[in-house]
């Protein structure tokens, strides 16, 4: 039951983090911060305008990667299914290549196929972790039987 319900959170916040990801292009903001993992040279820059929606999406893919890393960990220990378990491994290696994808795409100024990279990454990871939290979703407690 925990592995499913930190699935759905995981799930849950990586549509978030898609969401603030679309604000960032169509604003303008995702040269904000031009160098990658820093912001503007700084771990924590005023988070105004445009850095505001660059960084917090940098925020909430780290806080999305370490979602991930703790679902793919709670998977190998409480089940056994190959399954599941390449599903596990699935999402962070996705999330994974996702935070690569981003970085390059900003280290390299923005070009379309990194772009395009990044956002069908994003895709397929929140399928993968759509997916893991069906597969991970407790049985239906069974109807009392009728005398």
């Amino acid at each position: 039951m925990r592995e499913f319900r930190l699935a759905v959170l995981t799930a849950v916040s990586a549509l978030a983090l898609a969401v603030i990801g679309a604000l960032v292009d169509p604003g303008g903001g995702a040269l904000a911060c031009p160098d990658w993992p820093l912001c503007q040279g700084e771990a924590l820059p005023a988070l105004t305008g445009r850095v505001l929606v660059e960084h917090g999406h940098r925020l909430a893919a780290l806080a999305v990667a370490a979602l991930t890393a703790a679902l793919a960990v709670a998977v190998w220990r409480r089940r056994t299914e190959a399954g599941l378990r390449r599903l596990a491994l699935g999402a962070v290696a996705l999330v994974a290549a996702q935070a690569a994808i981003g970085a390059a795409s900003v280290l390299l100024g923005l070009p379309d196929v990194a772009r395009v990279g990044h956002l069908v990454t994003a895709m397929a990871f929140f399928a993968v972790v759509v997916h893991l939290a069906m597969r991970l979703r407790p049985a239906a407690p069974a109807a009392p039987a009728r005398a």
